[in-house]
């Protein structure tokens, strides 16, 4: 099925696949999303958990399979589809258990955040369907992507499908009018409202027909005036919806071509926007700024910002509650049952011990310990992201920017100044006290704490990093670039490395503008090194121009300084630039010195746009790290991580075919 943005194909899927759940003929369900359920990796594990939950046989089987190769888990979407599903599946057949026919959903295919995943996902079921290797019936959803559209114009593909369009249409006014007039009904309800506040007939006839077809449209206002402390809501619709119409009119007048195909959606975004308090606005616009480049989880969200819990409520519950949705978390987290130290001496090292487990990805307790957020709809994420639609709201604006970069710069000084750095590691000093004084939400428990701190440490610095737009402002905005020039990178580096230690997924500190498969070690022992990298099938990720541009303008403003380890500054910059041109155009490296003094890290980063790769490695002590005091052999210390990489590669695929033959 596929459609525009807000036409309700999301909808028509979760009805359908609770139906079948409830008649039995439910596999599984997945919804991407940009609420960071956008990750193909974890698609089809998913789907083979939930069809465990319905077919017993079935669960004892992929419960083998796991356990005797759990890295499964991290293989390529194809290799999971086979051993997960497919091959259980066949083992079953093969005893004489034939499994039902089932329905499986995918929707929000166009939201999964590889446009190659997308078209491997639409390849691997048609190959299924075609070859008749699983016995399930797939229903997808997806806006009409191009790319989407061809995979299934291809000749493999499109004889197995069946396609249905769902196309915005003033057919679905009777249901949306039947809808609107139940939500109200609803609201007057709840709110203990007398009869006399439902809305005239003409103002729910207006409201149908600025729906214009979409469902989205009357859910949001719906939800924004049913939550705004009102005790006239017949006069509070009439006021919207006069103010929509107003500027629709405006924008024909004004002959102004919308940039985006629903321009009331946009309306009615800028018009909730424009309802919080000038007072709010700031915080507001750094929360939104954040969810867009961090992530979801409440208290990694309010302590990258500092916000107090109070702040952070009275923003997403009161005035942001239409459009964002903030889910308590369904059941205390008993965290201190989880997580205790083994060594929180007086220089309050970080070492965690995770009882009677191995130690694994730790992060989501911390993405569950106060809730999460999310966009009730993609299309208030795209409005948000685009200065032609939401103008001066958008989280990307110089100004928005400015002040988001600012507060990241203000919490990166709050939380190094917390930290000593030992040798390669961070310590508290004891006159700072408990973690808990560095939070703006803090758990109370030391151990949840310390684990909280460090990682909010390790996000602002990533975040600082990795954002396109806090460079533009950084490059514009002298005070800001002086700001960023002092900043401790040795300690940003050894957050991010502690976090890897504490199973963290501690995020990597690169100016790439784009995320890498990271990887951090000890080499040798005692010094610490974080080695990233860009694959190959992920290259069309970078932008070697923009990387160049930016490393160009931070040496300008000097945060970055070529380094060679017998030279000067000056003559390391001039003996790159001669290294430069002795080598294929299609390759460049740099070898820089980031801050200064006892603040400052070494980074070498390396590309080759004909062999399709991108990486790097930071380290506090150059020197001792590559085990020579010459940066020619930086080179050869990469490829030895590398070649070992693929041994460790090599040797999962080797043990799971041992694994898979004695099974």
């Amino acid at each position: 099925m596929e459609g525009p943005a807000g036409v309700g194909k999301s909808a028509i899927a979760q009805t359908s696949a609770e139906r079948l759940k409830s008649s039995g003929h439910l596999g599984a369900a997945f919804f991407f999303s940009i609420n960071h359920h956008d990750d193909h990796k974890v698609l089809f594990p998913t789907l083979a958990y939930q069809l465990s939950t319905t077919l017993p046989e079935y669960h004892s089987t992929l419960n083998a399979v796991i356990l005797n190769d759990p890295t499964l888990l991290q293989t390529t979407m194809a290799s999971q589809f086979d051993y997960l599903i497919v091959k259980p599946l066949q083992d079953l057949k093969r005893q004489g258990k034939e499994t039902p026919r089932k329905a499986i959903f995918i929707d929000g295919l166009d939201q999964c955040e590889s446009k190659d995943a997308q078209l491997e996902i639409i390849r691997i079921i048609a190959a299924s369907v075609s070859e008749k290797t699983t016995p399930f019936r797939w229903a997808i959803f997806s806006r009409p992507e191009s790319q989407i559209v061809a995979m299934f114009d291809r000749d493999a593909v499109s004889p197995l499908c069946r396609r249905l369009p769902l196309r915005i249409s003033r057919e679905a006014d009777k249901e949306i009018e039947i809808y609107i007039q139940g939500e109200l009904h609803e609201i007057i309800r709840r709110r203990g409202l007398p009869p006399s506040q439902f809305p005239a007939d003409n103002d729910i006839t207006e409201f149908v027909k600025v729906s214009n077809g979409l469902f989205v449209y009357p859910v949001t206002l719906l939800r924004f005036i049913g939550r705004m402390p009102l005790l006239q809501l017949n006069k509070a619709l009439r006021e919207i919806l006069d103010t929509v119409s107003e500027r629709r009119i405006r924008i024909r007048s004004d002959h102004q071509q919308p940039s985006f195909p629903l321009p009331g959606l946009d309306i009615l975004y800028t018009v909730i926007m424009e309802r919080i308090p000038k007072d709010v606005l700031r915080s507001a616009q750094l929360l939104l700024a954040c969810f867009l480049s961090s992530g979801w989880g409440v208290a990694m969200l309010c302590n990258d910002l500092g916000f107090l819990e109070s702040e952070f409520r009275g923003i997403v519950c009161e005035h942001l509650n239409s459009v964002v949705c903030f889910q308590e978390p369904q059941t205390p987290l008993e965290l201190n049952t989880i997580i205790s130290p083994t060594h929180l001496s007086s220089a309050n090292k970080l070492f965690i011990d995770i009882h009677g487990q191995q130690l694994r990805d730790q992060s989501p307790l911390l993405d569950g310990i106060y809730g999460s957020v999310t966009f009730y709809h993609k299309s208030f994420y795209e409005f948000l992201s685009d200065p032609n639609r939401s103008s001066h709201f958008c989280v990307y604006a110089l100004d928005v920017g400015g002040k988001y970069l600012d507060r990241l710069l203000e919490q990166h000084d709050h939380f190094g100044q917390s930290y000593e750095s030992q040798d390669s590691n961070l310590v508290s000093p004891s006159h700072i006290g408990g973690s808990s004084a560095s939070l703006s939400w803090s758990y109370g428990s030391e151990p949840v704490d310390a684990i909280l701190k460090i990682s909010s440490f390790n996000d602002v610095s990533a975040l600082l990093f990795q954002n396109k737009q806090i460079h533009t402002n950084l490059l514009t905005n002298v005070d800001f670039a002086q700001r960023f020039k002092g900043l401790d990178y040795r300690k940003s580096l050894l957050a991010s490395i502690t976090c890897q230690k504490l199973c963290l997924r501690g995020r990597v500190l690169t100016f790439a503008s784009c995320g890498l498969e990271e990887y951090s070690t000890i080499w040798p022992q005692e010094y610490a090194v974080i080695f990233g990298l860009l694959s190959t099938s992920d290259f069309d990720r970078f932008s070697p121009a923009t990387f160049l541009e930016t490393i160009t303008n931070l040496e300008k403003f000097g945060v970055l300084r070529a380094y060679h380890p017998r030279l000067p500054s000056h003559f390391a910059s001039a003996y790159q630039t001669v290294a430069s041109k002795l080598k294929p155009r299609t390759r460049r490296d740099g070898l820089y010195k980031l801050g200064h003094g006892n603040k400052s890290v070494i980074w070498y980063w390396e590309f080759d746009m004909k062999k399709r790769y991108y990486r790097e490695l930071w380290t506090v002590d150059f020197k001792k790290a590559v085990r020579e005091d010459s940066w020619q052999n930086v080179q050869e210390w990469i490829d030895e991580v590398e070649d070992w990489m693929e041994a460790r590669e090599s040797k999962r695929i080797e043990e799971r075919q041992v694994g898979l033959s004695k099974n």
